[in-house]
């Protein structure tokens, strides 16, 4: 039973409780006298009212403080997930507090989660960083051999031209050779 159906029946029964007394006391007792104890009772029953009145009132004015210290409680000690909210009762006070405390619940798994992502794509951008400087790396080196392959070439280029001038030397050397030979072989024959 929350407060305000509390509330609600304790007025229902103090009305129906003054109904029956004024049809009683109409029947039985004088009107002056009758009128004296309705005043009575309209004291007393303002009375209760104004007792429940503060009651409730400082029972919600506590239930507020308390709600608000543990949520600036959880603001202020860095986001600390893990406290909650204390239900004293089963009333609207009490589900408020065990809302909050799901959504807190569901807030921490989040962030969680969040912050397992975080972790992986750090790790999966460190590993992709690694690779670029490795595959950066290894263009460097291809690069630098196949300068090298070039300048080998230039070497082999300048070489072969070399030895192409030299067997042009000899072969000219050899239609000499054959020239005088057949000049040779002429005087010869």
């Amino acid at each position: 039973v929350t407060i305000s159906g509390s509330l609600y029946l304790l007025i229902t029964v103090l009305f129906a409780s003054f109904i029956g007394y004024i049809q009683f006391g109409i029947n039985t007792i004088s009107m002056g006298s009758f009128i004296g104890r309705l005043t009575l009772l309209s004291l007393f029953l303002s009375g209760v009212l104004v007792f429940i009145n503060n009651f409730y009132t400082s029972y919600v004015s506590r239930m507020i403080k308390l709600v608000t210290k543990t949520l600036n409680d959880m603001i202020s000690g860095g986001g600390n997930l893990s406290k909650r909210i204390t239900i004293i009762k089963n009333d609207e006070f009490g589900l408020l507090a065990n809302s909050i405390n799901i959504y807190m619940d569901s807030l921490k798994t989040l962030l969680l989660k969040i912050d397992d992502t975080h972790k992986k794509v750090t790790l999966t951008g460190k590993s992709l960083t690694d690779m670029t400087q490795n595959i950066g790396t290894s263009i460097s080196d291809l690069h630098g051999k196949s300068q090298n392959m070039g300048s080998s070439s230039k070497s082999q280029l300048s070489l072969v031209d070399g030895v192409d001038e030299k067997i042009g030397k000899i072969v000219d050397s050899i239609n000499n050779i054959t020239e005088s030979l057949d000049t040779q072989g002429e005087y010869v024959s």
